[in-house]
């Protein structure tokens, strides 16, 4: 969650348009720990999709699931939350 929250970007549109939700994009680990078949379960607005797609494949490496010691892939659904109050806007960041 800590790589989503600092690399998580608000798209412009979705932000000028007033945008905002949970974004749910389902994955599968695979025995190597990578993701892979990253794809949108449920999505406030398309506008949010390809950032949450983006974020997704750039996660890092995971431990994958082991089943009897051998490692296995694994089917998951993460929410993705998009809210301006989270992010930090040009006007906030300067002094």
């Amino acid at each position: 969650m800590k790589f989503i929250a600092d690399n998580l970007r608000y798209p412009t549109e979705a932000e000028g348009k007033g945008i905002e939700g949970r974004v749910y994009v389902q994955f599968i680990i695979d025995s190597l720990g990578h993701v892979v078949e990253p794809r949108i379960l449920k999505s406030p607005s398309p506008l949010l999709d390809e950032e949450a797609l983006r974020i997704v494949r750039a996660m890092p490496v995971w431990s994958p699931r082991k089943i009897r010691g051998k490692a296995v892939h694994t089917k998951m659904s993460l929410p993705i939350m998009f809210r301006k109050q989270y992010f930090k806007t040009e006007r906030q960041t300067k002094p």
